[in-house]
């Protein structure tokens, strides 16, 4: 499988520009890479073994676990914002290095099991609370009255519409609301209210729809997922950069 990954990925260097003179130095770091991705899947069973996911409690949510995990989102996408730091950077030094540190996702997925183990939670609490403050964030969009609730209207519709750009890219993608699930009305309520009382701690926390399709697939992190998601990455520089020489 590793073979056939690392395989896909120089496939895709060549049907970027012509670019299969890097396979040789790439595919190296695309092995590394995913060696990781196996590494984080060993961490996250353990650590739903160290810390057993309850979804309620006998107040419906825990809302102390769930702000847990908003405030891991906005680490998560602290680290995100220097992957992206560190593609600029290569991006000045030339192709190779472009490349080479796009397929280098090693940290972007050492640094979720890093950040939940520091908040003594588990990849299915995570996942699980990831999903619901994106049902909670859908139902604003359906017209939930509240201005407590201005700062964060928009977000859902805006994921959605980037999420079904992705669809069209990676195939085998899921239909987003299966992938997001539903929630007892209630624990939808309470989480809103949470997300009210700081919601720039919400905003924050969003670090882009790849970022979300990995929150919301772990565990585990399939290596072909982790694959797609990197190439994603690649894609979205690559738009950026046309846009900024436009």
């Amino acid at each position: 499988m590793k073979k056939l990954l690392v395989g896909c990925g120089c496939l895709v260097l060549v049907g970027l520009g012509g670019l299969g003179f890097l396979a040789y130095e790439v595919g190296p770091v695309l092995t590394a890479s995913i060696d990781s991705t196996e590494a984080a899947n060993a961490r996250f069973a353990e650590l739903d073994q160290r810390f057993p996911f309850r979804a309620t409690t006998a107040e419906g949510l825990a809302v102390d676990r769930f702000e847990a995990v908003l405030d891991a989102r906005v680490s998560l996408a602290a680290g995100l914002e220097r992957f992206g730091e560190r593609v600029e950077t290569a991006a000045r030094e030339g192709v190779l290095d472009v490349f080479t540190t796009l397929f280098d996702f090693a940290p972007l997925f050492e640094d979720i099991p890093d950040q939940l183990e520091q908040r003594g939670m588990g990849p299915t609490e995570f996942n699980a609370h990831v999903r619901l403050m994106w049902v909670a964030l859908a139902s604003l969009d359906s017209g939930v009255p509240g201005a407590e609730f201005d700062a964060l209207r928009g977000r859902w519709s805006e994921m959605r519409g980037e999420y079904q750009q992705m669809q069209r890219r990676i195939e085998g993608l899921q239909r987003l609301e299966d992938l997001v699930g539903s929630f007892p009305p209630e624990v939808v309520e309470q989480a809103r209210d949470a997300m009210a009382r700081d919601s720039q701690r919400v905003l924050d926390g969003m670090a882009g729809t790849v970022s979300e399709v990995a929150y919301m697939s772990i565990p585990p992190m399939s290596e072909e997922l982790a694959l797609m998601l990197s190439v994603e990455l690649m894609n979205r520089h690559a738009q950026q950069q046309a846009y900024e020489v436009r």
